[in-house]
């Protein structure tokens, strides 16, 4: 009797334990279902990574008339070093092209910050081409390093791995986002697969660092956590300054819900690391970045403009299907939210969640950018990239299910950019 009543008590501590199990499972679900996305994005990643490295022969590069063929590894060509910039500090071992790209200057800061006061010096020993446009991007190149536990040896492997992570990272807090909505978390692949982040990743660029610390920005706000939300604003800015033109507007909900305290947090944490670095840099270059950075578009013109200008360049085509289009779709679909919500909830609506309001603004100012940001699908995809992540969110809260999902596969599609675009080897 008493060996039948433990045996009955065993198996009641036991369906305790696997009913408190099934408890824990359902509250953790919801956080382990972006996973599967993310798994399939980086799956994605690597495969395109690797075909866009094979396809353009970077395993036998020349950067030089007088150099023969050599093998490079992979995060060479990555950062895609120079050797009219390696030159100026005395370091052509690694240069793979005769010019090289954007990602080389970063690679410079994270194993040199001491390079950023050189180039205030001069010229002569300056490996960056433009400041101080460049060092204003510092938490990138920083983070990295920091990474690399201050090893330049390890600064190849780890500006790869920054923006792989910062992909991954960034269809995870989407994916929850849109499971908070009630949609599918496998929108949030197409914000991974979108050609901005691809071609970014390849050419190892601060954007999907960048649009990592947007879409944290955005679920930060979502769960109503000021502090945090301000920080990776913080985070955001110094990572890609055109961002600060529209970051100001996340101040709107606060405001609206009339929290004094958390308005005045978020501006002071969000802005003021900015404005410091800001401030620095123009001590160092007596110029200001951001005025660098707004100098490159050459002036606003009428939308599309400067893409029509380069209508007679092989590359019109892809820019167009990959990057215009998207882009006008993007406005398109953040018009109807916007127009939809002021019909029904008021102006107030659009303040209470700033994101509608955020993509119009910036993805009107990219239509009416100058030559520099149409002349390449690299400067044209990922300068849209931050608009089409938070139009995925807006679309998994606002849009019918079939219209975000034709979204969703119009913006996965562009990954087959990476096919269409020439080898940057300058």
């Amino acid at each position: 009797m008493a060996s039948s009543e433990h045996t009955q008590g065993r198996h009641v501590i036991l369906s305790a334990r696997i009913t408190a199990l099934r408890s824990r499972l359902r509250v953790a679900m919801p956080g382990l279902k972006p996973l599967a996305p993310v798994a399939t994005v980086a799956i994605l990643l690597a495969f395109f990574a690797h075909m866009y490295y094979l396809r353009w022969g970077f395993d036998h590069l020349i950067w030089g008339q007088h150099q023969q063929p050599t093998a490079v590894p992979a995060f060479l060509a990555f950062n895609n070093i120079g050797y009219r910039w390696s030159a100026r500090i005395g370091d052509t071992a690694e240069a793979v092209a005769p010019a090289g790209y954007d990602g080389q200057f970063y690679y410079y800061m994270a194993r040199d910050p001491s390079i950023i006061a050189v180039c205030a010096q001069g010229r002569t020993h300056c490996p960056i081409d433009a400041s101080p446009l460049r060092e204003q991007r510092i938490l990138y190149p920083m983070a990295a390093r920091v990474l690399a536990l201050g090893n330049p040896d390890w600064l190849h492997a780890t500006l790869f791995l920054l923006d792989a992570l910062a992909i991954l990272i960034t269809v995870f807090i989407v994916g929850l986002l849109c499971i908070q909505a009630g949609a599918s978390p496998w929108l949030a692949a197409a914000v991974g697969l979108f050609c901005g982040e691809l071609l970014g990743l390849v050419r190892d660029l601060a954007d999907p660092f960048a649009v990592m610390w947007l879409v944290l920005a955005v679920y930060f706000l979502r769960k109503n956590q000021p502090l945090w939300c301000a920080v990776a604003l913080a985070a955001a800015a110094l990572t890609r300054e055109q961002l600060a033109i529209v970051l100001p507007l996340f101040l709107l909900p606060w405001l609206v819900q009339r929290r004094r305290n958390a308005t005045l947090l978020v501006a002071v944490v969000a802005f003021v690391p900015f404005i410091i670095w800001q401030t620095a840099l123009y001590l160092l270059y007596h110029r200001i970045g951001l005025t660098a950075s707004l100098n490159t578009t050459s002036g606003l013109r009428f939308p599309f403009r400067a893409l029509w200008e380069h209508r007679s360049d092989p590359r019109f085509g892809p820019i167009v299907v990959f990057v215009a289009i998207p882009l006008l779709v993007t406005l398109l679909l953040a018009l109807l939210v916007a127009f939809g919500w002021l019909r029904q909830r008021g102006p107030r609506a659009l303040l209470a969640d700033p994101i509608p309001l955020i993509v119009l603004l910036y993805a009107l100012l990219a239509t009416l950018t100058g030559p520099l940001e149409w002349e390449d699908i690299l400067s044209s995809a990922r300068l849209i990239t931050p608009v089409v992540a938070l139009t995925i969110i807006l679309a998994a809260k606002a849009l019918p299910a079939p219209l975000r999902g034709t979204y969703a596969v119009l913006l996965s599609a562009t990954a087959l950019a990476i096919f269409f675009m020439p080898p940057i080897l300058y």
